[in-house]
């Protein structure tokens, strides 16, 4: 009696955990925000929908992927935004990359001097455009766009790079 007791035991055991463990187990939905991009800290962070909502508000029409978040990030010298999209895949967010790339090349719109270059290994775009610094890159499945006041730019851009890390 007590071995059978024993099995049944067991056996709903099991049937707990197979029920519960998949609502454990979850995968974090995108990168984290860095706390600080070098001398500024992260002061609010927009995530989700919410997040989403804002990215297709400013291009005027849908284009946020599943997951996006904005960092607003600031110091006494000025501030920056930060905004992540994660994407199915790396080779998708390099895609996405590409086409931001052209579209900014063409010189249509509010920013200039497109360009691309190196920062500590990582192929970063960069463009000026509304008072501010924007840089343009992707790591793994996420891609990153970091507006920043000028002046602070190579801290902030660096510090996001090293955070990646």
């Amino acid at each position: 009696m007590k071995r059978v007791f024993n099995s049944w035991l067991w056996l709903g055991l099991l049937l707990v955990a197979g029920t519960v463990t998949p609502w454990l187990v979850v995968d974090s939905p995108g990168p984290a925000l860095p706390e600080s991009l070098g001398s500024l800290a992260l002061r609010h962070a927009v995530v989700g929908s919410e997040a989403a909502a804002m990215v297709n508000r400013m291009h005027g029409r849908s284009v946020a992927e599943a997951w996006n978040a904005i960092g607003y990030y600031s110091s006494s010298q000025g501030g920056a935004a930060l905004y992540v999209t994660l994407y199915p895949s790396g080779e998708k967010a390099r895609e996405a990359e590409e086409r931001m790339g052209a579209k900014l090349e063409s010189g249509e719109y509010v920013f200039q001097g497109y360009n691309k270059g190196m920062v500590d290994g990582t192929p970063v775009a960069a463009c000026m455009g509304l008072g501010q610094a924007h840089f343009i890159f992707s790591h793994h499945r996420s891609l990153y766009w970091l507006s920043v006041r000028p002046a602070l730019a190579e801290e902030a851009l660096r510090a996001l790079i090293s955070s990646l890390r």
